[in-house]
């Protein structure tokens, strides 16, 4: 019984590593932009395109991805904090573009702007972008505008373009995240997925063991999702598949040989 469970426990997480990704926040945009200084009690939309796919810098299908949400705070290294969560309790379609304007820009200063992600699979574990924004110190002067500062309309800030924000801890999916922090200690990715897939091999080898032979076909099975895998996100070069396949033909060819020739 302890063998079966170890078994069932190394194939679920390996279709979890496999299969969740972590979100990215594709594009945002701010408006008004935040490089000028706004007037104060301005209209402010914020908006952000999540995605959480296999590799984010290319298209992929949305049955492919890992489901999606976020929200949007400001002031948030102030004691007026505010923060939009009306999509955080709910996943969406990797894709969506989330927008937020209901906001109250009654402040003075340069306080911050902060977007959070997360996916249905990978869980709290997501990006997060931090900007800055300056308001007038003014008061507001009814029907009166101060010509150097910004409102609503007049620039937009846009960020992210097409392949997702640079944030640093965060990876395209939960496999490269673990891998990118091996590599950190001098691991290559492919010596590290060779290792991850023999420490596969023996934990069903282990789990298997009581059913005899069949368990060289289940490693034979795994072994060569997890090589695509490797392959898929980058771990290992399809030479190496071309090799082994080479390799197999050469020993398939033989034993053929010697079954009409034996």
């Amino acid at each position: 019984m302890r063998k079966q469970w170890i078994f069932g426990i190394v194939m679920l997480l390996l279709c979890s590593f496999a299969f969740a990704y972590d979100s990215q926040i594709w594009e945002y945009s701010v408006n008004p932009c935040i490089g000028q200084t706004w007037e104060n009690g301005t209209d402010l939309t914020i908006s952000v395109l999540v995605k959480a796919c296999p590799d984010n810098s290319k298209t992929y299908p949305p049955s492919n991805c890992s489901q999606v949400t976020s929200k949007v705070s400001i002031y948030t290294a102030d004691t007026g904090l505010q923060i939009n969560e009306d999509y955080w309790g709910n996943f969406y379609v990797s894709g969506t573009e989330f927008t937020y304007d209901n906001w109250n820009v009654n402040k003075t200063g340069t306080y911050g702007i902060r977007i959070v992600t997360k996916s249905d699979d990978a869980g709290d574990v997501g990006d997060i972008v931090d900007m800055n924004f300056t308001v007038d110190i003014s008061p507001i002067v009814a029907n009166t505008t101060n010509i150097s500062n910004v409102v609503y309309g007049d620039c937009i800030t846009e960020g992210g373009g097409s392949g997702g924000v640079s944030v640093p801890g965060s990876g395209g999916d939960a496999i490269t995240a673990i891998m990118d922090e091996a590599n950190e200690y001098g691991f290559g990715y492919t010596v590290m997925w060779i290792i991850i897939m023999l420490v596969v091999a023996i934990f069903i080898w282990i789990g298997a063991a009581e059913y005899g032979a069949i368990s060289v076909g289940v490693i034979a099975l795994v072994e060569l999702i997890m090589l695509f895998i490797g392959v898929y996100l980058g771990f290992i070069s399809w030479l190496v598949i071309l090799f082994l396949g080479l390799l197999a033909a050469i020993v398939l060819g033989k034993k053929l040989y010697d079954l009409f020739n034996g």
